[in-house]
């Protein structure tokens, strides 16, 4: 998998998914098995598909968490502030993104 960097352009396409109401929540799992729901990273795999083990098959992000253990989103943003994505993620009582979404908007980009 390429190295892949997060930047602005990135950050502003994932806030737009977020927000467009294309996609609903989905806890425990990037997407889940009916691929109707997705958790915030399971998105930006969604829109970015390089972000996934094989960026030939979207599907293939479905089990990342258990393969990769969001190495590539370590990689991005830092383990800490992945793992405040998820756990935000997967804790909100909302259907929505709007609890994740300020977090995003604060994670800095390399330009």
């Amino acid at each position: 998998m390429e190295d892949i960097k997060f930047t602005k352009q990135i950050k502003a396409d994932w806030l737009k998914a977020l927000r467009s109401g294309d996609f609903k929540r989905n806890t425990a799992q990037l997407r889940s098995d009916d691929e109707k729901k997705h958790c915030c990273l399971g998105v930006l795999c969604e829109i970015y598909p390089q972000l996934s083990i094989d960026p030939n098959n979207s599907n293939a992000v479905a089990n990342q968490k258990q393969v990769q253990g969001y190495s590539v989103f370590n990689q991005m943003f830092g383990r800490e502030n992945t793992t405040e994505l998820w756990t935000t993620n997967d804790d909100s009582l909302i259907d929505d993104y709007s609890e994740v979404i300020p977090l995003i908007e604060k994670l800095p980009t390399v330009d």
